[in-house]
């Protein structure tokens, strides 16, 4: 739901994203576990984080406009 006066509202405290850890090589058990692995589950929060922080710039750059 929009304000009002229909103008989008920037929080004031909009941090970055903080980009996960990528794991050890020796963090991989070596099973094969398939989507469970360590590294597996790093891509896929790697590929939110770039996601979220593109958006985080975008509003960064129409804030600054």
């Amino acid at each position: 739901m929009l304000p009002l006066d229909n103008q989008l509202t920037f929080p004031e405290d909009d941090p970055a994203p903080t980009a996960p850890i990528e794991p050890e090589f020796e963090s991989c058990c070596g099973s094969g576990c398939g989507d469970s692995c360590v590294f597996d589950i790093y891509y896929v929060l790697r590929a939110q984080y770039l996601a979220d922080y593109a958006a985080w710039q975008a509003r960064q750059a129409a804030h600054k406009e």
